[in-house]
């Protein structure tokens, strides 16, 4: 693992926080061009992806925070961010949350944008969980282990790129319906967490992960989604 990437005057750079930077820098950057490009107009959009994004690491943070709750002394640690330690489906809802509250104005069309952010966030801030080691992940001695465990973090990551691929290449099809591309996107995460934290080891819920747990809720909710938006443009 090499949560520290390189250490300058004493100051140590830290995996997980330039992973996370990128995977905001290369999420807004998507938005606001998607934006443009689909006449999506907000005053100070910068601003905004900026809470955002503040949404996500806190959302993201706490479900770590309170799932794995054990791995902390004190309080205070939750802020030490530096050493790992978020969970994806909490950074969604916290930005599912803010976005909501901050769009106003074709709020359906700005979380299709999002959606699509997130998956291509997803695969920058996996990558860095990786780096920094916090997620464990059952033994495994094939090919493919890493450090002796299953790699199912970086495969997380990986389904994410892919995931952000096949919808990148569909948006201007599903886009017709707005909210379709963002509930499919939450249909397809929620699939990928039911299977990757197979292989994980965490704590459990009905004899389930709980990122197991939350993905059967996210493809629950995503289907009743793409049924109501469905329904409501007539289409079959």
């Amino acid at each position: 693992m090499y949560p520290i990437l390189f250490s300058i005057g004493g100051v140590n750079f830290y995996s997980y926080g330039l992973l996370a930077s990128i995977a905001f820098f290369s999420g807004a950057l998507l938005i606001i061009n998607l934006a443009k490009k689909n006449k999506l107009y907000y005053p100070q959009l910068f601003d905004h992806l900026l809470w955002l994004f503040l949404a996500a690491l806190f959302g993201a943070r706490l479900s770590y925070f309170i799932v794995y709750n054990n791995q902390f002394n004190y309080w205070y640690e939750f802020f030490y961010l530096w050493n790992g330690g978020m969970i994806s489906y909490g950074g969604m809802l916290g930005v599912l949350l803010a976005a909501v509250y901050i769009f106003k104005k074709d709020r359906l069309k700005w979380l299709d944008i999002i959606g699509l952010a997130f998956l291509l966030g997803v695969f920058f801030w996996r990558i860095g969980c990786v780096l920094t080691g916090d997620h464990p992940q059952i033994p495994y001695s094939g090919f493919l282990s890493i450090n002796g465990e299953f790699p199912a973090i970086l495969i997380e990551s990986l389904l994410g790129i892919i995931g952000f691929a096949i919808f990148f290449k569909l948006f201007d099809k599903l886009k017709k319906i707005p909210g379709l591309v963002f509930f499919q996107i939450i249909l397809f995460y929620g699939l990928v967490r039911i299977f990757v934290d197979n292989f994980r080891i965490d704590p459990e819920m009905i004899g389930l992960s709980t990122g197991q747990v939350v993905g059967m809720l996210l493809v629950v909710a995503a289907l009743i989604g793409i049924i109501l938006i469905r329904k409501k443009s007539n289409v079959t």
